[in-house]
Order: structure tokens, then C-alpha cells, then sequence
């Protein structure tokens, strides 16, 4: 009821807009209550710990964009536990649903502390999935997580010194075939939008480093394709999968809009094309007005990467 209530809110709220009753206009993002929540709920969790989705990134994000170092606490917090607590006793090797390298970098640049910089190139090496293995579970969709995981840990680790392109090589060939199984051939057994981002996210990094012209047309036909098959007007968001499967259903999921809409952002300030920004823009404030913050993973998921989408529409204010 009360994702319904704030989503027919801001539904009234454009209507009112609509009829000139305001300057604004209904494509304008809630980023003061993206901002608002960020604070409130992060100093909820700053003592957790919790990495899911990578806590120590989601930390130093914010106290770079707050400007206040007070977040710096709660970002070591998330290394020491993840560093310390989970990557060494189990000799950096881990699953392939918890390599989160963002954080450990950051902190490794702000401090010089070699624990994080031994952490990143472990990780890179040790990690599920991360040596030459020609595991079949990679090359289907299931295995889309772990690969885009891999990428974006083995690039990073680039700037301590690692160095395996041959590997994310293979690694992103293996990533760019899951886009063509869930949006050129339609071989997947299934999509869901949240994971088709997080293997955005690792090829949008590849592109940085490389410039590979593969990338932005890739993406540009799943981003497409997603709006077009899987988004749920009126409730603003994209179906978790895009059929019924004995693991997730057609249900709209606002609270994973957060972790999509970088995508578009990134098509936005790629292309200059208007419609990226305008669906960005509905994405984004869904994912802000109907998104769950009320456990650390939630919280993460949804601060994980938005700040990219902030930067690349041009949101970004002064605190």
C-alpha cells in the first residue's frame, strides 16, 4: 500500500504539472529525495558492515558527493569486514555473487593501505570463476553475475598493478553473448533487466578502458528492447523477468530500478538521444519514490551504481 500510495502521488503530482499549474515539468527526478534517503538510511547502517553489492563503494560515493567526511567511517567500516572478515580467512576466493572490488580500490587510493591493494589482485586472481576455466555455467545466462563480477574486479585491479586482458577478454565475449542470447537471438531461457544491467555495468567499464565500438550498440539493443517488452506503465517499472519461471515472475519490481537506470543514463550521455533521458527519468524517480531501503542490502542495491546515472544526466548539485 505504501509503494502504491507514493507512485499514484507522483502521479497526481504530473497531472497538476501537466495542466500549467507549475513551471516544472512531470520529467524532473525526485533527486532531493534520492539525496534525503541516502543520508538518512545510510547513517541507519553505517555500523553494519554489511558489503552486499558493495557497502565500501556505496560509503565513499556518498562522502564524495556530500562532501563530508563523516561517510569515510562508515566506508572502512564495509572494507574491514568484507577485507578482513570475509575475503582473507577465505584466501580472497570469493563467491561469485560477492566480489565487489569498487570499494576496496577506493579505499586502497585514499589511504595506500597494501591490505586493500593485496585484497584487489587476490580477489582478481582467486576468485569464483576468475581463472581460465571453460565452465558451461558461464557461457548460459545464469552465469551472467559472475562473469560481469570478474570483469569489473580484474579491470580495477589494473590500477594496483594486475594484469590478465587475455582473460577479460574472454570474460567479455562470454558477457557480450549473454546480451545476444537475451536480445539479438532470444536463446535465453529468460531476461530480467537487473542482470542485463549489472553486464552493462562491466562492459560500460571495458568501454572506458578500450573504446571498443562492440559496446554502445550492444547495449543500445537491450536497453530498447527492455523498454519496449518488460516495462510496466503506470507502475513505472520493469517486470522482474519477462515470464513466468520457478524462480521469479512477471511481478513489476520498482525497488531494482535503481541498479537499471544507469544504463540509460550512460546511453543518454552517449547518444544524446531524449528518450534515454526521459526513460531514465521515469526509472529513476520510481525506483526513488517506491524503492525498499529497510535492511543495508537494499540500501546498497539502490546506491550502488545510481550516482553514475546522477552524473550523466547532469543531476549533480552542490550538498
Amino acid at each position: 500500500m505504501r509503494l502504491l500510495h507514493r507512485l499514484v502521488s507522483m502521479s497526481l503530482l504530473c497531472l497538476v504539472l501537466s495542466m500549467g499549474l507549475s513551471t516544472l515539468a512531470c520529467s524532473n527526478v525526485p533527486i532531493d529525495s534520492w539525496k534525503t534517503n541516502m543520508e538518512d538510511y545510510g547513517r541507519n547502517y553505517c555500523d553494519s558492515g554489511d558489503n552486499y553489492y558493495d557497502g565500501a563503494r556505496v560509503y565513499y560515493q556518498i562522502a564524495d558527493y556530500t562532501g563530508h567526511e563523516e561517510w569515510t567511517r562508515c566506508a572502512e567500516n564495509a572494507v574491514k569486514a568484507y577485507r578482513d572478515g570475509y575475503l582473507k580467512p577465505n584466501r580472497f576466493a570469493a563467491a561469485g555473487w560477492m566480489i565487489f572490488p569498487s570499494g576496496l580500490l577506493m579505499h586502497y587510493q585514499r589511504t595506500g593501505d597494501p591490505s586493500s591493494k593485496e585484497a584487489l589482485v587476490g580477489m582478481a586472481t582467486n576468485a569464483a570463476f576468475a581463472r581460465h576455466e571453460a565452465d558451461p555455467y558461464l557461457v548460459r545466462i545464469d552465469g551472467s553475475r559472475e562473469v560481469a563480477y570478474n570483469i569489473e574486479s580484474k579491470l580495477l585491479a589494473e590500477a594496483v598493478g594486475y594484469n590478465d586482458r587475455g582473460e577479460v577478454q574472454r570474460l567479455v565475449g562470454l558477457a557480450m553473448g549473454h546480451y545476444d542470447q537475451w536480445f539479438i537471438s532470444h536463446t535465453a531461457e529468460y531476461v530480467r533487466p537487473f542482470m542485463a544491467a549489472l553486464t552493462a555495468e562491466a562492459l560500460i567499464l571495458w568501454y572506458e578502458k578500450t573504446q571498443d565500438p562492440k559496446v554502445l550498440p550492444l547495449l543500445k539493443t537491450g536497453a530498447d528492447w527492455m523498454w519496449d517488452h518488460m516495462w510496466v506503465s503506470g507502475i513505472d517499472a520493469f517486470k522482474y523477468t519477462d515470464r513466468k519461471m520457478p524462480h521469479g515472475g512477471e511481478d513489476p519490481t520498482p525497488d531494482l530500478n535503481l541498479l537499471v537506470v544507469p544504463l540509460y543514463g550512460w546511453l543518454y550521455k552517449m547518444t544524446g538521444d531524449d528518450k534515454y533521458r526521459e526513460q531514465g527519468d521515469k526509472i529513476f524517480a520510481s525506483g526513488v519514490l517506491g524503492g525498499y531501503l529497510n535492511d543495508p542490502k537494499h540500501f546498497n542495491q539502490n546506491y550502488r551504481w545510481s550516482f553514475d546515472y546522477v552524473k550523466w544526466h547532469g543531476l549533480q548539485r552542490k550538498p
